[in-house]
């Protein structure tokens, strides 16, 4: 990663859900917000902006899934549902759905709320492997 692509990554906490000891979380979420610098001249989103946000989540669960190193491989079926506006926050969701030795398929979801009334629009989903 370079520098500039360090300085410009957003600030992001992963929370996976809780696990039993010795038991690989299935599900988890990481909660941002569509900042105007990413979003483009109708003030919203970009879509790669959006596809990067779920590509860093798949990243960290793939990571914590198989405790090694891991590359995105994969990005099957991206369908980009609603566009998520400027000012609202976003909660990227990724869930286990197949586990191999060296593998993870992953189903993500993107969810826009807007911040004051907490109304909720699906925007992006697909799957990372």
């Amino acid at each position: 990663m370079s520098h500039l692509a360090e300085a410009n990554a957003p600030n992001v906490l992963a929370i996976p859900t809780p696990t039993v000891s010795g038991v690989e979380p299935s599900l988890m979420s990481v909660v941002d917000m569509v900042w105007p610098d990413q979003s483009n001249h109708h003030g919203t989103l970009f879509g790669g902006a959006a596809l990067a946000a779920l590509d860093r989540l798949a990243f960290i669960m793939g990571s914590k899934v198989l405790r090694g190193t891991v590359v995105t491989a994969a990005v099957s079926r991206l369908d980009f549902a609603a566009p998520a506006p400027a000012g609202h926050l976003i909660e990227c969701t990724a869930e286990v759905v197949q586990r191999g030795r060296r593998s993870v398929t992953l189903k993500t979801e993107l969810v826009a709320e807007a911040l004051l009334t907490g109304e909720r629009t699906h925007c992006l989903s697909g799957d990372f492997v």
